[in-house]
């Protein structure tokens, strides 16, 4: 059964918070897949939240294995995930203590100008900030602490 541990008992004072830690490894993304389904579930999510959480979740987790020291050493970092509702507000936070990286800083791909163009992959972010009304990147103490705030 996937973690679902509120914050607080379900009560925080900036609304009601659920938590999820597990490791920046493609072997944990199906336990942050899992919490996604059910914290929506417990929180009667619409589908479009549900997928814009889902996606931004994931997006950020995936950024966390490619961008972090376990890519270059091969070690493990921790990754903690929080889901903050306040009223119709959805705000995800993604902390890991892996080395320091900022997507606010990541420039977006330019447009391919014929499908012969087009890259795989560097659109995660793209679709993050098309989903997110707030974007913001901090680190204190070790940690990389990302938000996003979802839109309604």
């Amino acid at each position: 059964m996937p973690e679902l541990a509120p914050a607080g008992g379900g009560a925080a004072p900036d609304g009601e918070a659920y938590m999820l830690s597990l490791r920046a490894a493609l072997a944990d993304m199906a336990r942050l897949s899992d919490w996604v389904d059910e914290v929506a579930t417990t929180l009667a999510l619409a589908p479009r939240r549900l997928f814009a959480l889902r996606l931004c979740a994931e997006e950020l987790v995936t950024n966390v294995m490619m961008h972090s020291r376990a890519a270059v050493e091969g070690t493990t970092v921790a990754v903690h995930i929080r889901l903050v509702r306040k009223g119709d507000e959805l705000r995800l936070f993604v902390e890991d203590d892996g080395a320091p990286f900022d997507p606010t800083l990541v420039a977006e791909p330019a447009r391919a100008s014929s499908l012969d163009d087009v890259q795989i992959g560097g659109l995660g972010l793209r679709l993050v900030r098309r989903f997110a009304t707030d974007l913001s990147y901090s680190r204190a103490g070790g940690l990389n602490r990302i938000e996003v705030t979802l839109a309604g």
